[in-house]
């Protein structure tokens, strides 16, 4: 198998790492806004608040989805059941609550 055949092999890390590093780049921010500093002022924090959680949870999604697609039409059932399992399933879902959690407080606001 060459190099170029298995680079749908990448998405579904990708898309685990993506929910990840969203997280922590919340946590980043919210201390540089809250911690004292002020290095962010606080009302620059919701709206890149909201720009980290949609951009997060839409990117995550999109690569979970097309890393499931592409895990089911060119590997074999028995190496794609576990990456989805493992790797999609929990991107899908980490992508699915930044998406519900930024509409809610969208609504709120």
């Amino acid at each position: 198998m060459k190099a170029r055949d298995t680079w749908h092999f990448l998405l579904p890390p990708a898309a685990i790492v993506l929910p990840i590093a969203a997280f922590f780049s919340l946590r980043t921010l919210w201390a540089a806004a809250y911690d004292g500093a002020g290095a962010v002022s606080d009302t620059a924090e919701l709206p890149l608040t909201f720009l980290i959680m949609g951009v997060g949870g839409i990117l995550a999604g999109g690569l979970a989805v097309a890393g499931i697609y592409l895990l089911l039409v060119r590997s074999r059932l028995w190496i794609a059941i576990p990456l989805i399992v493992v790797l999609c399933l929990p991107a899908l879902l980490c992508a699915s609550a930044c998406c519900l959690i930024l509409l809610s407080f969208l609504v709120l606001i």
